[in-house]
């Protein structure tokens, strides 16, 4: 059995040459499942070889003899590919390829051979990894902006809203893990300086698929009451929406639920997601983060939060003040009547 199986698969690659149509283009996402289809005249004891075509084709997939052949299935396909066989009677040779693989992507043949006839097929298997996250980060007047588990190769572009009037300064630095063979890009972005109008930036990350997230950054606001109330902007009716402070606490999540940590704080959040904040104090002095996200784009809008003095801090600070100079005042009237009381005593003495 062994020996005419091996001599079929070297007829099978002669014959492959004869080709039936011209190539088609199939995406697979990564990790999922991905249709390889072929069809095929019907006909008598049907043999069908899938094959990943390189310099020394490697066998996907084989069935004759009304079963499965895995014994020729090259290891890489182990346990990942299976056919329709209560349609392979009705001219169906397609192939169900699971948890794909960049390693899967190339070109792929399909033999059939029947009593009455022989056809081989061909198509191209692309993978895809999407754009779904974008992360941005702002420091020392810079910004980064990221993405990454992507494939094939993506590019990232800067852009504002309304343009400015000179070309932007930026790095890009592309990446690829050895492993999985995904890209990770990344993008260091010079601000404008403060005397430069306020623009929104607009980062675009672009593979098969894109994504662009926008950054707004707002003026510091003061609180001088201990309480104050923050919009987030860019919202619309399919967002989710998440706030966060410094970059790593989140405040509010994406199920509009208050974090543990900050629910003293929290007075409310509105419908619109604006952030009403009280009992506030220079510990929660710093930036806060709107994030606002649906299918296809992500806004992010930055405060920094001040403390300053105000009328009910004022007052405090007057009554303290007051509170101390009755203290020292009666001190002093304390230290004046016992010394008129020690001179006293010393003339009765005399």
């Amino acid at each position: 059995m062994e020996t005419a199986s091996a001599a079929c698969l070297v007829v099978v690659t002669f014959l492959c040459h004869v080709v039936s149509g011209g190539d088609k283009d199939v995406w697979c996402g990564l990790n999922k499942s991905c249709l390889l289809e072929a069809n095929f005249p019907v006909g008598d004891d049907v043999v069908i070889h899938w094959l990943k075509v390189t310099s020394k084709d490697i066998n996907v997939h084989s069935y004759y003899y009304d079963k499965d052949q895995l014994q020729l299935q090259d290891q890489h396909f182990k346990g990942r590919t299976s056919m329709f066989k209560e349609n392979i009677g009705k001219g169906n040779s397609s192939i169900l390829l699971k948890e794909v693989l960049v390693a899967d992507e190339g070109r792929y043949k399909c033999y059939v051979g029947t009593i009455t006839d022989k056809m081989t097929s061909f198509l191209n298997l692309h993978v895809e990894a999407p754009v779904t996250k974008i992360h941005i980060q702002e420091a020392d007047n810079k910004l980064v902006c990221s993405s990454s588990g992507l494939y094939p190769e993506p590019q990232l572009t800067w852009s504002t809203k309304p343009p400015l009037p000179h070309a932007l300064r930026n790095t890009t630095h592309t990446s690829r893990d050895k492993g999985t063979q995904l890209y990770s890009i990344s993008n260091l972005l010079d601000l404008a300086g403060d005397d430069a109008p306020q623009v929104d930036y607009i980062c675009d990350v672009r593979s098969r698929s894109s994504r662009r997230l926008t950054w707004r950054n707002i003026s510091n606001i003061s609180v001088s009451e201990g309480e104050t109330t923050i919009d987030c902007l860019f919202l619309t009716d399919k967002t989710n929406l998440v706030w966060m402070f410094n970059q790593s606490q989140t405040i509010v999540n994406r199920s509009s639920s208050v974090s543990e940590n900050w629910k003293k704080q929290v007075k409310n959040v509105s419908a619109q997601g604006r952030l009403a904040l009280h009992h506030l104090s220079s510990d929660h002095e710093g930036t806060y983060t709107c994030e606002v996200t649906n299918a296809t784009e992500t806004s992010v809008t930055t405060f920094f939060l001040r403390m300053a003095d105000g009328p009910s801090q004022g007052r405090t600070h007057i009554v303290i003040g007051v509170v101390a100079t009755l203290a020292v005042l009666a001190i002093l009237a304390y230290c004046v009547f016992c010394k008129n009381n020690t001179g006293q005593g010393t003339s009765n003495v005399i």
